[in-house]
């Protein structure tokens, strides 16, 4: 818990993910899967199971074109903000956020839809704190592609070396690696 402290302090930007880092959603995923994999050969004759689920997406919309993202986003959408209400926030995460200087920059990275990200944030009163939010339609390639990452540095005009990336999946740790920036576990509070 020091160290993430003390990274946090020497960081000019903390860059947060959302589900598991943040909030934990009650997003029933294998239904997401299903109901996309439904759409996808009702729509197109294609079958798709949609697993993994953001490596799909990609190759989706590659293969039909990038309007094919708003079908996809209608349909995530639906089932992550229905999940909100049943979300239970990392209160250790909540009030590190709360507690840090107003000067600290910080940002989301998240392969959940922006609405949800902004609408979990203000739930828990933490919007006002995030200067800068990357969600899954904000990208063309999303998570471990580093092309988020790189838009908040850029965005904030922060060098690599003193940002700091705090979540919680495998993948996340591989952008943070492709970035060449420091990641923290949450799971390791």
């Amino acid at each position: 818990m020091q160290q993430l402290l003390d990274s946090i302090k020497s960081s000019d930007l903390v860059i947060f993910d959302l589900d598991g880092t943040i909030v934990y959603m009650n997003v029933d995923w294998s239904k997401v899967k299903k109901e996309l994999s439904d759409h996808f050969y009702n729509s197109y004759g294609i079958k798709e199971s949609f697993n993994p689920m953001l490596t799909a997406i990609e190759k989706m919309i590659d293969k039909f074109g990038i309007d094919t993202r708003f079908e996809i986003y209608n349909i995530l959408k639906k089932h992550e903000l229905n999940a909100i209400e049943n979300s239970t926030f990392n209160e250790y995460i909540v009030t590190l956020i709360r507690n840090m200087p107003l000067e600290k920059k910080l940002a989301i990275f998240s392969t959940n839809l922006h609405e949800t990200i902004e609408s979990i944030l203000e739930k828990v009163g933490l919007l006002v704190r995030f200067e800068y939010i990357v969600g899954l339609e904000d990208v063309r390639y999303t998570k471990p592609n580093p092309e988020g990452i790189n838009n908040i540095l850029d965005h904030f005009k922060v060098n690599n070396s003193k940002a700091l990336f705090i979540a919680d999946k495998f993948i996340d740790f591989e952008v943070g690696k492709s970035c060449n920036i420091k990641t923290y576990d949450v799971k390791n509070l």
